[in-house]
C-alpha cells in the first residue's frame, strides 16, 4: 500500500509537470494557431483542453500582445461562448487595445466596442475610452 506522503509528491509532481508541459506548449503558439483553436473552440463538444491552452497563450502574452494582434484576436473570440468567462483572454486583449483606443477611426473604436460589450467584458477604463470616443465624435449641427 502506497503512503499518503509518497502520493501527496506523486500527485505534486505531476501537478507542477503538466503545468510546465501545458505552459511552453502555449508559450510556443502564434496568432494563427491560437485562431485556429478558437475555430475548434466552436465546432467541437468537448473544447475544454483547447480552452485552457487558449487562456494560457493569453496570460502567458499579457502586455505583449500587439494592438494589431489583439484586434484580429478580438475579432475571433468575440462570439466563442466558452471563452467568455476567460480572464486572461479579456484582460490581455483590453490591454492591447486600450492604449490606441483614441488612435483610431470613430468607426474602428465603435466595432471593437462592439465586440467587447456582446459579452460585457470591459473594465471601467475601457467603458469610460469608449464614452469619450462617443462624446467627442457627436455633431452638434
Amino acid at each position: 500500500m502506497l503512503s499518503s506522503k509518497f502520493l501527496f509528491k506523486t500527485s505534486k509532481f505531476l501537478t507542477t509537470n503538466t503545468v510546465r508541459t501545458f505552459a511552453a506548449s502555449s508559450a510556443n503558439l502564434g496568432t494563427g494557431d491560437v485562431i485556429n483553436l478558437i475555430d475548434s473552440v466552436r465546432t467541437d463538444e468537448d473544447s475544454s483542453k483547447a480552452v485552457q491552452t487558449i487562456d494560457e497563450y493569453f496570460r502567458l502574452n499579457f502586455r505583449k500582445l500587439s494592438f494589431d494582434q489583439a484586434c484580429t484576436l478580438l475579432k475571433e473570440v468575440h462570439n466563442v461562448g466558452d471563452l467568455e468567462d476567460s480572464f486572461w483572454v479579456w484582460e490581455t486583449l483590453e490591454e492591447a487595445i486600450r492604449p490606441r483606443i483614441m488612435d483610431i477611426p470613430y468607426d474602428q473604436a465603435m466595432q471593437i466596442h462592439q465586440y467587447f460589450v456582446y459579452f460585457g467584458n470591459f473594465s471601467k477604463y475601457l467603458e469610460t475610452d469608449f464614452y469619450d470616443i462617443e462624446h467627442a465624435n457627436v455633431k452638434l449641427f
